[in-house]
C-alpha cells in the first residue's frame, strides 16, 4: 500500500515538474534575455536531477525490498547525494538571482539619480 502511494507521488511529481519545465522554457522564449545562459543551464540541471529523484522513487521499492543490504545502502546513498546536489544547485541559483536583482536595482537607482540631475 505504501509503495503504491510513493509511486503515485512519483508519477504526479514527474508530470508536474515536466509541465513546469515546459512553461519555464516557453517563458524563456517570450521574455527574452532576462536570464543568463548559466542560469538556464543550472535550471535544466535542477529539473533533470529532480526528475531522476522521482524515477528513483518509482524503482526504489523494487531495488531495496528483499535484496542485499548493500544494494539498499547504495541506493539510499545515491538518493541522499542527489538530493543534496539539488539543494546545492538551488542555493547557487538563488545566489545568481539575488546578484542579478541587486545589479538591476543599482542600475535603476543610478538611472533615476542621473535623470534628476539632468532636470535641474
Amino acid at each position: 500500500m505504501m509503495s503504491d502511494l510513493v509511486q503515485w507521488i512519483a508519477v504526479l511529481g514527474m508530470t508536474g515538474i515536466g509541465v513546469l519545465f515546459a512553461l519555464e522554457v516557453r517563458r524563456w522564449r517570450l521574455v527574452g534575455p532576462m536570464m543568463t545562459r548559466g542560469q538556464k543551464v543550472l535550471r535544466v540541471l535542477l529539473i533533470a536531477f529532480v526528475e531522476i529523484l522521482f524515477v528513483m522513487m518509482l524503482i526504489g521499492p523494487a531495488l531495496t525490498s528483499r535484496k542485499h543490504p548493500m544494494t539498499a545502502l547504495l541506493f539510499w546513498t545515491t538518493c541522499l547525494v542527489l538530493g543534496l546536489t539539488v539543494v546545492g544547485l538551488a542555493l547557487l541559483d538563488l545566489r545568481m538571482v539575488v546578484r542579478q536583482y541587486a545589479r538591476m536595482s543599482r542600475e535603476i537607482s543610478r538611472d533615476l539619480r542621473g535623470g534628476d540631475r539632468r532636470e535641474k
